[in-house]
């Protein structure tokens, strides 16, 4: 290739002192030729290490999400035997994490209100429903709380927005809603309530 290709090849390079330089052809072919096995080499080693980074990324999310899972098993293990404050330490571990675990911040304010903080139980259940706006069982958790804190008209708002969101022709939310409009002596929607959850009821006896 050297031989047959010994003619000369003059470059010009505005800005770039010397303005020209000359070389044998059989150079740029040469030059050429090694760019582009270059520039395959290069192209295979950036997919090659993007495939190796993504494995591996996927890897430790696997684990992440392994680890907090475990974390939020053990947090409900300790609810079980009535050890909240240690249940409550191991969903916020989790949460330190991933913020936006959100049976986390579900659990996490349960344990708050059956230790007795209901402010915190309230703070961490509107975490949870800014993750999950719609979520029947977000919106049941509020209900409790607000009951546990006498503030029966948010907790009554809290069940019509579950059922607005989960209408399933589940009877619980009617009856638990009948109770707080009979506490606040709102007999009548108190009586419409009962009346739905009558509807729902499956056992004619029961009816």
């Amino acid at each position: 290739t050297a031989t047959l290709n010994t003619g000369q090849v003059t470059f010009r390079v505005p800005g770039f002192p010397p303005d020209e330089i000359q070389t044998s052809l059989w150079v740029v072919g040469f030059l050429a030729i090694l760019l582009g096995v270059f520039g395959t080499l290069l192209f295979t080693v950036v997919l090659s290490s993007k495939a190796a980074f993504m494995r591996w990324r996927r890897k430790r999310v696997d684990l992440k999400v392994a680890e907090d899972t475990e974390l939020i098993e053990l947090g409900l293990v300790a609810a079980v035997r009535g050890d909240h404050r240690t249940a409550l330490q191991r969903f916020e571990a989790v949460l330190q994490k991933d913020p936006d675990r959100l049976s986390a911040w579900i659990h996490g304010g349960n344990a708050a209100r059956a230790l007795g903080n209901l402010e915190k139980a309230v703070e961490m259940h509107m975490r949870a429903r800014g993750i999950l706006p719609n979520g029947g069982g977000v919106h049941d958790e509020l209900a409790r709380d607000f009951a546990e804190l006498g503030e029966y008209a948010r907790s009554v708002s809290h069940l019509e927005q579950w059922l607005s969101a989960e209408p399933k022709g589940d009877p619980e939310p009617f009856a638990r809603m009948r109770d707080l409009l009979a506490d606040q002596s709102l007999w009548d929607e108190a009586l419409e309530a009962q009346e739905q959850y009558i509807k729902l009821l499956p056992d004619s006896g029961t009816r």
